[in-house]
């Protein structure tokens, strides 16, 4: 069940969702997690104020900062969601998946990560139990999408596991000697 649309991953892939019609669920999707991660976050910077830890302006202002850098972050996240999207394309055609439809496949991933990112955006409004349960939503959107990937392409679920696992190490691996680079490079001028 793709959470809020109420439709099984083979029904989203099926339906053939227009690339806008997606595009717009995606952006509805990062609103809901907008509103809900800054009211979330001032509301716990409200209980650090409670307890003496914080005062009532840095609380606010961590809220506004927050709200300022992801609006700011949000379209260079949706293009390099897009590219990652690209590459297990290119990964599942290369290991034998039958969709020729790039733009199809981006559509019916950006139903599915809206649905799944509105959802973790709800339980952000948890205080401090939202992390552990948009965990056990991120694992279930990760089924999902493999699920998503295994019907698009026509392969088996354990294959479409192996297209998402192979991209994923790589691009994390990527990230981390980006990282240390910087690291590496920060604490030499620093």
């Amino acid at each position: 069940d793709v959470f809020l649309q109420r439709k099984t991953v083979e029904e989203v892939v099926r339906a053939r969702q227009s690339l806008s019609k997606s595009f717009s669920w995606l952006i509805v999707a990062l609103a809901i997690i907008l509103l809900t991660k800054t009211v979330s976050i001032f509301f716990e910077q409200v209980i650090f104020v409670l307890f003496g830890w914080q005062d009532l302006l840095g609380a606010f202002f961590s809220s506004a900062i927050f709200f300022v850098a992801f609006v700011i972050l949000s379209i260079p996240a949706i293009i390099a969601l897009s590219a990652v999207l690209f590459i297990y394309f290119i990964f599942a055609k290369i290991f034998g998946g039958r969709a020729v439809d790039f733009f199809q496949f981006l559509s019916d991933s950006f139903v599915l990560i809206g649905a799944i990112g509105a959802v973790a955006g709800l339980f952000t409004l948890i205080p401090f139990i939202h992390y552990l349960a948009n965990f056990f939503v991120f694992l279930y959107g990760v089924y999902l999408f493999i699920r998503l990937m295994a019907e698009y392409f026509s392969i088996s679920f354990v294959r479409a596991f192996f297209i998402w696992l192979i991209p994923s190490v790589l691009i994390f691996a990527i990230l981390l000697v980006v990282a240390l680079i910087f690291a590496g490079a920060f604490l030499l001028f620093a």
